[in-house]
């Protein structure tokens, strides 16, 4: 690990499938709340040890919190110089011999990055960030999806249909998936996990939380609202769809669901409807 003049360690990256991140740093003597969930290949800086198992950390799109050391390692030349791969499916089971019929020594989320560090036919030989080496189905990666991501709003002179249409078509992917709070992943996933997902597939970065950053956001008013737009209610936050519709994460419903804001439609909120305090763009 290479120490800056600041004293943050810098060059870390997520070696775990995925990872939790706490608010407070944990200490086993009491629960510690989830603050968010990171997956395997994102990069990390180090603000300060907390104690000897536990880091201070800030991600690379900008949230910060506790992790447990043994979640991450120092980015070694070996990956970094690979082109890199992003998990589509829902899962992506890694294999030690390019044949499914053996067991799997770790499955990634939708998601996560790996190197490319070879082929066959039918599988992607691949680099983990921890230089284990293994074997992944071509139909659950991607090798063109933007891993240098552009910061919402203030990134973006204009934008197209094919745009929002790629990030509600990511947003959906999830539908089904049960609600956890913090998550981030297809095991489970929170309101501003969903939302931040659907963009950051795309190679764009909003804020975590389920409020209007205006680093990323433009706040708007909801009678302009476009599909791909973010809408906001009080501690919770979910994507237009078009025609009143939107989808999100819902602690009550279960998981990812798709609800209408029209009076008289079959999935029709009245609990959202009255509580929609405004909406905000992420693409202009």
């Amino acid at each position: 690990m290479r120490q800056t003049n600041k004293g943050t360690l810098n060059n870390m990256i997520i070696r775990q499938a995925s990872a939790i991140i706490y608010e407070t740093a944990p200490d086993g003597r009491a629960p510690c709340r989830i603050a968010d969930e990171i997956l395997m290949g994102y990069r990390i800086d180090v603000i300060s040890d907390t104690n000897a198992t536990v880091a201070h950390i800030k991600t690379e799109y900008g949230y910060e919190g506790f992790i447990f050391k043994c979640a991450f390692c120092e980015e070694n030349a070996k990956y970094s110089a690979l082109p890199k791969l992003v998990v589509r499916g829902r899962f992506c089971d890694v294999l030690p011999i390019p044949d499914h019929r053996y067991p799997a020594y770790i499955t990634l989320p939708k998601g996560a990055r790996v190197g490319l560090f070879g082929e066959t036919e039918e599988y992607y030989r691949v680099l983990l960030p921890n230089n284990r080496e293994g074997y992944a189905k071509k139909i659950y990666l991607s090798t063109d999806m933007p891993i240098n991501y552009k910061n919402g709003y203030s990134d973006f002179p204009d934008s197209t249909s094919e745009i929002r249409n790629a990030v509600i078509a990511s947003a959906k992917e999830y539908l089904g998936t049960p609600y956890r709070w913090g998550g981030k992943s297809t095991s489970g996933i929170d309101c501003s996990g969903l939302c931040f997902m659907a963009y950051y597939l795309n190679g764009i970065t909003i804020w975590r939380d389920a409020n209007v950053d205006t680093k990323y956001t433009l706040k708007i008013p909801y009678d302009i609202v476009k599909p791909a737009d973010l809408l906001y209610f009080p501690g919770h936050v979910g994507m237009c769809l078009g025609n009143g519709q939107f989808i999100h994460a819902s602690s009550a419903g279960g998981g990812v669901c798709i609800n209408s804001l029209t009076p008289g439609a079959d999935n029709y909120s009245e609990y959202h409807k009255i509580r929609l305090e405004c909406a905000g763009r992420v693409l202009k």
